[in-house]
């Protein structure tokens, strides 16, 4: 008897559905901002500077680049070194980091390695003065190279 009883309630102990679970945020957390997004396909060109945006009071900021090559050119090809330029609040020094190394590797899906010159991308930026951008690019022979960059600039934080 206590056999079936103690089967019984197991039965009904499997039925009840388990509660779904809850995703909480910690106290105070916010999203991250993002001052400026660059996606851009079918590149067979260098993007000269270019300015992502303009930050009308000084603030911490992170940039982050994307480039891979998706048509390699007929001879060679040399896909993007992506820098950021910016000037320092605290010197007021214009700064130009490169953020990706430039890659003479000419296969579809080749992405160029981090410099390191940066290692978190991040820097502290003067107002009223743009943070930009710019890519580099080569290509030899009929086909051109062609490759896709993607860039996010998040803050201020």
């Amino acid at each position: 008897m206590k056999s079936l009883l103690l089967i019984f309630c197991s039965l009904i102990l499997l039925s009840i559905p388990a509660p779904a679970p809850q995703i909480v945020s910690p106290a105070g957390a916010t999203s991250i901002p993002i001052a400026a997004v660059v996606n851009l396909t079918a590149q067979q060109a260098a993007i000269g500077t270019t300015t992502l945006f303009t930050p009308t009071a000084a603030g911490y900021f992170r940039f982050s680049c994307y480039v891979v090559l998706t048509q390699p050119a007929t001879t060679s090809s040399t896909v993007g070194q992506c820098q950021v330029l910016y000037t320092d609040s605290d010197s007021n020094a214009a700064q130009t980091n490169p953020v990706i190394s430039t890659s003479t590797n000419n296969a579809n899906g080749t992405v160029p390695p981090k410099s390191g010159v940066i290692v978190d991308n991040t820097f502290f930026a003067k107002a009223s003065t743009p943070i930009q951008y710019n890519v580099a690019y080569a290509s030899v022979g009929a086909t051109p190279m062609q490759y896709a960059v993607h860039i996010r600039l998040e803050g201020p934080f």
